[in-house]
């Protein structure tokens, strides 16, 4: 889409409801309607000049097939996106118009209902600025006549959670709050990039093993989930069918939450794990700010962000450096058969829902091979730990380097 941003990863991508294509000018199919009853009327009781509710009836079939076709090409000049950054909708027949609400900038999201639109389970989502939609000079966007408005509103809203932080220059979400202190710190942040299944973890602990400190993002993850305002908030949106099954003699309320369940649920439906990316992606950022910060203070060689979405989650701006994994597919797959149960279509569908290796892997400045093949488990390891050394050395070393200019 050329309204995008290098790197900007769309959320949700939509067009208006197909009610929209009758419902666009909704004046005119009440006018071709009155005026066939009319015609049909005059035809069957009016006095004279008989031939003349024909005629009617005829014009209205024409307004209608008129109305209709100007509302499918209106329909399919139609765009709604929600990216990581901003609300776009895109429109206009003759003349193309784009506009955007960063969401950073985000103050009002709206729901609003026409009789018709309630009855067909349509809405218009409204998103503005500061005074925005109330008469004020705030930007506003609005999707006209889509399916599930409120499910759309929730998501824009945790979207907009998630993006309360700063925006570069190029409306990309800077270093915010965590960031800053990244800069503060002075320590090299080194993320890890790879396919699932690549052996992220596997480099990581090399790493470790050098005193590094390694900020693991899927175990925050699991530590955000465990809090109880986070709790609350899944089980509000899902229902208790998102927690484990109850084992005998505990209570129903104190299971935990199933994240096998929750995986199905967000990799599935982009607007669910949109809310829910909105809703633990500003608490990892915060317990990864403090990280860097005491790998700092510890003095640290460097520190290791190993994030499963470094790149879709916008994590790659806190790093100096980004080093992908690079595993065969052979490989990947036999890995996660082995250690997650996943078969080859999980492991495909759940690719499917990431950028693709490719586009990630142009995005990184090294390259580390973790695959099975060429070697025994030993040798791998260790070839494995001496290319890390290697490339601990020469990160340190173009830092120094970059420090003495």
């Amino acid at each position: 889409m050329k309204y995008l941003t290098p790197g900007e990863r769309i959320v949700l991508a939509t067009r208006p409801s197909a009610w929209f294509v009758l419902l666009h000018a909704r004046a005119m199919p009440v006018f071709a309607i009155m005026l066939a009853l009319i015609g049909a009327g005059w035809s069957r009781f009016g006095l004279g000049m008989l031939d003349a509710g024909g005629l009617l009836v005829r014009i209205a079939l024409v307004i209608m097939l008129l109305h209709l076709a100007i509302g499918v090409v209106r329909w399919l000049s139609r765009l709604y996106v929600l990216t990581e950054r901003r609300v776009i909708v895109v429109a206009g027949v003759f003349a193309q118009q784009a506009g955007d609400v960063p969401l950073a900038r985000v103050q009002h999201v709206v729901v609003d209902r026409t009789f018709v639109e309630r009855l067909l389970l349509l809405g218009t989502v409204g998103v503005a600025t500061a005074g925005g939609g109330s008469g004020g000079d705030g930007t506003i966007i609005r999707w006209l006549t889509v399916a599930k408005p409120d499910r759309i509103m929730t998501t824009i809203r945790s979207m907009t959670d998630g993006a309360r932080q700063p925006l570069d220059d190029s409306g990309r979400p800077g270093r915010g709050e965590a960031g800053a202190r990244t800069s503060r710190a002075r320590i090299v942040v080194i993320g890890l990039a790879g396919g699932i299944g690549a052996g992220k973890s596997r480099v990581a602990k090399c790493f470790a093993d050098l005193g590094c400190v390694v900020i693991d993002s899927d175990r925050q993850a699991r530590e955000a989930l465990e809090r109880p305002e986070v709790r609350q908030a899944l089980l509000a949106w899902w229902g208790p069918e998102v927690l484990a099954p109850a084992s005998p003699g505990s209570p129903g309320d104190d299971r935990p939450l199933d994240r096998g369940k929750i995986a199905r649920i967000i990799f599935s439906d982009p607007m669910e794990r949109a809310r829910l990316e909105g809703l633990v992606h500003p608490i990892i950022r915060a317990r990864r700010g403090d990280l860097l910060e005491r790998a700092s203070a510890a003095g640290a060689p460097a520190a290791v962000i190993d994030a499963p979405l470094l790149f879709e989650a916008g994590v790659d701006a806190e790093c100096d450096v980004v080093v992908w994994v690079e595993a065969s597919r052979e490989t990947r797959l036999e890995r996660v058969i082995k250690n997650r149960g996943w078969d080859e279509a999980e492991l495909a569908r759940r690719e499917e829902a990431q950028w693709p290796l490719e586009r990630k892997r142009a995005l990184c400045r090294y390259t580390i091979v973790n695959d099975a093949r060429g070697g025994g488990s030993k040798d791998r390891k260790a070839s494995v730990a001496e290319a890390v050394r290697s490339l601990l050395d020469e990160i340190l070393t173009s830092k120094d380097r970059s420090a003495g200019t």
